[in-house]
């Protein structure tokens, strides 16, 4: 990849300039499976911590904020007052909210026009565990294909978008930290949640709240 970013500065000739840049079309993606599947394999031994799902939401949403907005894509954030705490890796927690974020923006851009994404956290409905759950009103998944959808590279995108690694990875980082993640019913597009357990420490209050002297 580097000395592809090399010959890329120095070439002149733009036909050539096309095929570098495939070259390095094609190694990203490498890397990105590559990552991905390094992630999937080692996420059992990371450390984890006490975390704020509401924080890692907030905090991961703002990476693809400037993205959504040159897309046209409204977001709509629907935070649970008072949620309780987990215990997981922040990092691989963070990596699972990211690639339904990216799940979501990719099938509102399939559609071609502007589109809503839902996020919420929330008391799941399993005593002892919250949730995150997130929604567009695109496409949704074709019927014939939710049963395989959390399958290791399998993808509904068209070639060259997709390593078909997002959700199967999520679903391996959601099942190590003892939650689940599940493709539930919707009218429109498609809806996922994310359930992790809480912490047996008390809860944080992630209302804004004015300094007072």
């Amino acid at each position: 990849m580097g000395q592809g970013e090399l010959l890329i500065g120095t070439e002149d000739r733009p036909a050539t300039r096309v095929e570098l840049q495939q070259i390095r079309h094609s190694g990203e993606r490498a890397a990105k499976i590559v990552r991905n599947l390094l992630t999937f394999a080692r996420h059992s031994a990371l450390e984890r911590s006490v975390a704020d799902l509401n924080e890692i939401v907030r905090s991961t949403l703002a990476l693809r904020a400037n993205d959504l907005r040159a897309a046209n894509i409204a977001v709509d954030e629907d935070y649970a007052d008072e949620l309780p705490l987990i215990i997981v890796n922040r990092e691989e927690i963070q990596q699972a909210v990211l690639n339904l974020l990216l799940n979501a923006e990719q099938a509102l851009r399939a559609v071609r026009r502007p589109g809503t994404m839902r996020l919420r956290t929330a008391l799941a409905e399993d005593p002892g565990a919250v949730m995150f759950e997130i929604s567009d009103d695109g496409n949704g998944v074709p019927p014939e294909v939710t049963s395989r959808i959390f399958e290791p590279f399998f993808t509904t995108k068209v070639s060259g978008e997709g390593t078909g690694l997002g959700l199967s990875v999520s679903l391996g980082i959601a099942a190590a930290h003892g939650g689940t993640l599940m493709l539930l019913p919707s009218a429109r597009g498609a809806r996922f949640a994310l359930t992790l357990p809480m912490a047996s420490v008390p809860a944080l209050d992630t209302r804004e709240t004015a300094l007072t002297m």
